[in-house]
């Protein structure tokens, strides 16, 4: 169901409820989400005609970075992790998974998607450790293929929070950069 921008959550209760927000304009105070996008009617609502006329499902998607920001409430000491991709009909789009769901949101520019969420602006944005794009590109289509598989796992502060979204998003995005990435990670890492 499409809706205009009214409030700055996918639900009332903090609770996973399963579901994507989908924000076709992140700098349009009047454009339109879509918030009763879940696991089960996921296909059916963007093959409606309404949101085809938002994505482009054969651009590619290519030069996917991470990103942390800082949760306010925490005053930086904890941090929320998102990936920022660019598509081939020029927007830049953020992914990232929250307590209750799962946030798509694009934007003409990539300072439009990295810096503001909803409403909302992001404090604290920096880029999460060196992650270099492989050149590899994925159809919009594969980006919500992915989407579709990591919305079935109900967030989970330990075991299935922002950075396991970002990690397994990143993971099945661009396969040859991700295991860079490890490389990268298990030669920098030291034992305590």
């Amino acid at each position: 169901m499409a809706t205009k921008k009214l409030n700055s959550s996918i639900g009332d209760t903090g609770e996973w409820t399963g579901k994507l927000l989908y924000d076709t304009d992140v700098c349009e105070d009047e454009g339109l989400e879509y918030n009763n996008i879940n696991e089960d009617n996921f296909w059916n609502e963007f093959e409606k005609e309404v949101l085809k006329e938002h994505i482009d499902f054969s651009a590619q998607a290519s030069d996917f970075s991470w990103y942390q920001c800082d949760i306010e409430s925490f005053n930086g000491w904890i941090k929320h992790d998102f990936v920022v991709f660019r598509t081939s009909d020029g927007w830049w789009w953020s992914v990232e998974k929250h307590n209750e769901g799962i946030h798509l949101q694009r934007g003409k520019d990539k300072t439009d998607v990295t810096l503001k969420r909803y409403f909302d602006k992001r404090r604290g944005v920096m880029q999460f450790l060196p992650f270099e794009a492989s050149g590899v590109s994925k159809s919009m289509r594969e980006i919500l293929e992915i989407v579709h598989c990591l919305l079935a796992t109900p967030y989970h502060v330990l075991s299935s929070n922002c950075k396991d979204f970002c990690r397994n998003f990143l993971r099945n995005a661009d396969f040859e950069a991700w295991t860079k990435y490890d490389l990268y990670v298990l030669k920098n890492w030291e034992p305590d």
